[in-house]
């Protein structure tokens, strides 16, 4: 069906829409296929020529994203908390400068930290 719409529309743009809204049909009809397999049976050379593909690895790139950012600031939290506790200051002095979160586990606690 995708082929056809290549060979049968020119114009890129409608040609994108009609091809992305055969994705999402295909998608949502057999949701028990792969990934693989719906892009094998629209006959797409490549999954990563779909344009669900595409939004779905933009979405997990951002998510990535903002765990890694989120884990860099507890890391840096931690390291800041140790750092004081180093230097003299109390557990509680310790968690409210560095904003560590009291519940998360760190070295001072014999627990591990959490990666």
């Amino acid at each position: 069906m995708v082929r056809l719409v290549r060979q049968e529309i020119s114009n890129p743009t409608l040609q994108a829409e009609i091809i992305g809204l055969i994705e999402e049909m295909a998608i949502e009809r057999f949701p028990s296929l792969s990934q693989q397999e719906v892009a094998q049976m629209l006959g797409f050379a490549k999954l990563e020529e779909t344009r669900v593909y595409k939004e779905v690895f933009a979405e997990g790139k951002q998510e990535g994203k903002q765990e890694g950012k989120q884990e860099g600031k507890q890391d840096n939290a931690r390291e800041v908390f140790e750092k004081l506790l180093q230097r003299g200051f109390s557990r509680e002095e310790a968690l409210d400068i560095s904003g560590l979160d009291p519940q998360t586990p760190t070295a001072d606690s014999g627990e591990e930290t959490p990666q």
